[in-house]
Parts: C-alpha cells; structure tokens; sequence
C-alpha cells in the first residue's frame, strides 16, 4: 500500500508530455494510468506524430473524458526530420506549466503517487531544475534475455544516480521518466544538442541542463514508470547501439565513464588477481607429492631457512585468506546490489549476477564495434 501523500501540501504544477507514433495499444494500456495520478496540479499532453491507427480519434475521445488531457501532433511531413525532438520541441512549447514531465507512450507509473514523489523530490532541491526518475521493465516470464535486460538496465540506473548523488552533474538520463524546468530547457537551446540525431533527445537534453547543484534523483519506489519491454533481443541491441553514438555528444562525461570503467572492471580483477590465484593454491594443496621438482626444491629451500613444514603452512594461510576474501567480495556484491534493486522495486539477482558483472564488459565492447563499423548515417535524420 502506497502512503498517502496531501494534494494541497504539492506547490509544483506538471505538464506530462508523451511522444506517440503509432502506439494506439500502449497509450489505452497506460494513459490511463497517468490520468489516475493522485495530483490535481497536472496536465497531460500527447504528441501524435502522424500516427495511423487511430491514436488522433482515441485522444479525442479522452479528451472529452478528462479535461486535463491534450494533444497536438506532428505533421506527416516531417517523419524523417527527428521527429523525436520535434515532438517532444511542440509538447514543451504546448506546456502551460513550467516543470515538465516527459515519459514515453508504453510506460505506465507504478502508483498513483508518481507525480507526488517527483514533487517531494523536487521540494529537497529549492534550486532544482532537474530531476531524475527511472523507468524499469514491465514483469515478465523469467529467461535469460529478460534478467539480461532488467540487469543492464538496474546497472546503468545505480551508476546514474551514484555519479550525481556524488557530487557530479547528471551525464546521461532516463528518457521514460524525466523532469525539468521549461525555463531551463529554452535556456539551454531546448532540444538542439545533437539535433541530426535520430535518438537520445531527452539524455542529451538532461546533460546539457544538468550542474551539480541544480540535479536531484527521485529514487523512491513510487518515482518509477514500467516500459515494455523491446519486442525483441534484436530491438534491444538496438537501442544500445543508437545510445552508443548518442554518448558521443554528452558533456562533462570523462570522470563518469572512468567511474563506468572501474565498476565494469572489478569483477575481472576479481578474477585474475584473487580467484585464479586461489585455485592455483588450491590445486597445489591436493597434488603435493606430485609437485614438479622445481617447486619441491624451492619449497625445501624456504623450510631449511624458516622452520620444518613453514612452507606448506604458508600455502594454507593463503589459500584460506583468499577464500575469505572471494567470499567477502561475492557476500557484499550480491547484498548491496540486490538491496539496491529492492529498493527501486526490481528482482533479485544471484546466480545470475557474477555471470552478468563478468559479461558486461564484453557486451559493451561488442556494442561499442558494432557501433564502429556501421555507418553514421544510420543514426542521424534525413531531409525531405
């Protein structure tokens, strides 16, 4: 049960803006769910971008429902013209109040005190003019892609909110579910950073609003969206790879990505530097009277100097010293993520989370040459 929050205590005022192209089954599936929100100082606009399938008679159809709701639309004609920023452009001008809302037409907030958590956010920063909410994946039946995605989500979520809560100006956002000022948006040019790309408007935009002082991370449960999920591995390799060449544009990115590269690289350290050690000691234990002359000798060596048997019990105080500091590394790993992913509401993660921690630099390797041989027109819009 969701506490409840006072209407009258909220002094900020929401424009929820929603892009929509032919997404007539999501917006019936969660617009309603936005309407429903527990907030009286709202309005909802949706951005049609030519859809053609109905989503222009529905609107209007909800409009007569429920008068907070409205829409405008982006003309047929300019589909090939980054429709992403245009539209989201049009719902910000549209706007009539100043902290705008944007999410996406297949995301449904978990509660109906979304907006009252963004507000609350908002109350603990007087000179916010960011917020940053996250997004995380519809439930589904358990599989490997699934706790794939939901994992590499989760990671990049932490690693966002850890390097603003640090100090440090946001660097990238989630577009499902972000918050600013009007204000500050048409300070910063609006939606211009990087305008020939197809993708990534609202991250670009969040980076180039963002300082450290005016930032704050809404990361109360009540602060998520749920979005469905791509429709498959192949549409999720895509994403990917648009965000590679939208992390090209970000500013104030280099102490971040070193942040980004050191978490991805612990596992691997791990690894090479406590585990294959260990297993090293290990095998040396049970194959004792078989040990190559060389290593007897040298082991001979140190006992005529140290003491009888000093030598095999080094060996046992290493292994056992490594053994507890594996099981340390795992028990803190697997604790502070997994209470980090109940904490914003996600599943838990165990066997499959070692797994994943070695993967992860390997799958952003792969994304990062894939993103190297395809060419840059692939990413950016096209003139009509």
């Amino acid at each position: 049960m969701w506490s409840a929050v006072k209407i009258t205590d909220m002094p900020v005022s929401f424009s929820v803006v929603i892009p929509a192209c032919d997404q007539l089954a999501a917006l019936q599936h969660c617009l309603p769910a936005v309407l429903a929100q527990d907030y009286d100082d709202m309005e909802v606009i949706v951005v049609d971008v030519a859809s053609t399938d109905g989503t222009a008679e529905y609107l209007e159809q909800m409009e007569v429902c429920d008068h907070r709701l409205h829409h405008t639309a982006v003309p047929a004609s300019a589909r090939d013209i980054s429709v992403e920023r245009l539209a989201l452009a049009l719902g910000c001008r549209a706007a009539r109040f100043d902290w705008v809302v944007i999410t996406h037409a297949d995301c449904e907030p978990v509660s109906a005190q979304w907006l009252s958590s963004l507000a609350e956010a908002i109350a603990t920063k007087p000179d916010a003019d960011l917020v940053l909410g996250y997004a995380r994946y519809q439930p589904a039946p358990k599989s490997w892609q699934h706790y794939r995605e939901d994992y590499y989500r989760l990671w990049h979520t932490l690693a966002m909110q850890s390097h603003v809560r640090s100090g440090h100006a946001a660097v990238r956002a989630d577009g499902a579910n972000v918050v600013f000022r009007r204000e500050a948006l048409f300070a910063q040019g609006g939606f211009s950073a990087g305008q020939t790309l197809l993708s990534g408007a609202e991250e670009l935009m969040a980076n180039s609003i963002s300082t450290p002082q005016n930032t704050v991370v809404a990361s109360g449960m009540e602060a998520a969206v749920l979005e469905q999920r791509p429709a498959s591995a192949r549409l999720w390799h895509q994403q990917r790879l648009f965000y590679a060449e939208t992390r090209r544009h970000q500013q104030h990115a280099v102490w971040y990505r070193i942040r980004q590269f050191l978490r991805m690289v612990a596992p691997w350290l791990v690894v090479l530097f406590v585990l294959l050690p260990l297993a090293a000691l290990v095998v040396l234990l049970c194959n004792m009277d078989s040990l190559p002359q060389v290593l007897t000798d040298r082991m001979a060596a140190f006992d005529a100097a140290h003491g009888e048997g000093i030598s095999y019990q080094v060996v046992v105080v290493a292994t056992l010293a490594l053994a507890l500091l594996t099981l340390a590394y795992y028990t803190v790993r697997l604790f502070s993520f997994n209470r980090a992913a109940h904490r914003l509401g996600w599943h838990s993660f165990y066997f499959t989370l070692p797994v994943f921690d070695l993967a992860l630099p390997f799958w952003q390797l792969t994304t990062a040459m894939r993103h190297l041989f395809t060419p840059k027109s692939t990413f950016r819009k096209r003139f009509v």
